[in-house]
């Protein structure tokens, strides 16, 4: 199997990330998709928490060779698979960034979609999962500052080679600009999710299928479905339904040039 890694990103914190990769993974697993979510936010990790999880064991002991991928995965009360973070400073400055991208590789090969929650700005940590991603899914509110953190995030995934499949705007109230919001990012609107009262410990798109959110993350997950299985949609943008599928996608090779990707990554940084 080669899964499709899916990266969730943006450049500003507290924009729903999490939120909306955790949502995507569980409509993905209603849609037959075997998905998992990573939290890849090694400095702030906070998925476990988001989620109510009580798990020792997570993605920073992995890259610390202190445990193995599959010890590091747990499942959550509603069966969607998660990689937690871990809060700790000790473990943030045990883990080695640079073996995340192998990690990555380990889950593609054994689930259909990967979904890696990125950590907010713009560093290592992040530049490797974009490296390393099929596609990349921003994440914004419709201010000025999220959206121009978006675009710096859209720039590095550019740097390393991943194409942008388009941003979704979060936390929309009715008197917000969509169009003005995202009109510097040269991306699709893929989705726009209203605000709405959501419970963190479990995914809304299995708790309140009927929440105006989830029925837009849903929607969200059926149309990115034929780009995560390869078979590559080219409709055009249905302002109907919010949602724009995008194509094409690249996919990082396995083995030394893989390797050598994550290396270029390193040195943009250098």
């Amino acid at each position: 199997m080669s899964g499709y890694v899916c990266a969730v990103g943006g450049g500003k914190g507290g924009v729903g990330k999490s939120a909306v990769a955790v949502n995507l993974g569980a409509a993905f697993r209603q849609r037959g998709l075997d998905a998992v979510v990573v939290d890849a936010d090694l400095g702030m990790a906070n998925l476990g928490t988001f989620l109510g999880l009580e798990h020792g064991t997570g993605l920073h002991e992995v890259l610390s060779g202190d445990a193995t991928l599959e010890d590091a995965v747990v499942e959550t009360a509603g069966g969607l698979p998660v990689v937690p973070g871990n809060e700790s400073l000790t473990a943030f400055a045990d883990a080695d960034p640079a073996e995340l991208g192998n990690a990555l590789e380990r889950l593609k090969a054994e689930y259909e979609v990967v979904l890696v929650d990125t950590q907010a700005g713009v560093a290592h940590s992040v530049a490797v999962p974009l490296g390393r991603a099929d596609g990349v899914v921003l994440v914004a509110t419709p201010d000025a500052i999220a959206t121009a953190d978006a675009g710096k995030t859209a720039a590095l995934a550019r740097e390393v080679d991943t194409p942008i499949t388009g941003i979704v705007l979060n936390r929309v109230r009715d008197d917000d600009a969509v169009g003005e919001a995202t009109s510097d990012l040269s991306a699709p609107t893929l989705a726009v999710v209203p605000e709405a009262t959501m419970d963190s410990e479990q995914p809304v798109v299995v708790t309140a299928p009927e929440n105006p959110a989830a029925t837009v993350l849903d929607g969200l997950a059926g149309a990115l479905e034929p780009l995560v299985t390869r078979d590559l949609s080219h409709e055009a943008f249905d302002p109907e339904t919010q949602v724009a599928p995008d194509g094409p996608t690249g996919t990082a090779e396995e083995g030394s040039d893989a390797d050598d990707s994550d290396d270029e990554v390193f040195s943009m940084f250098n």
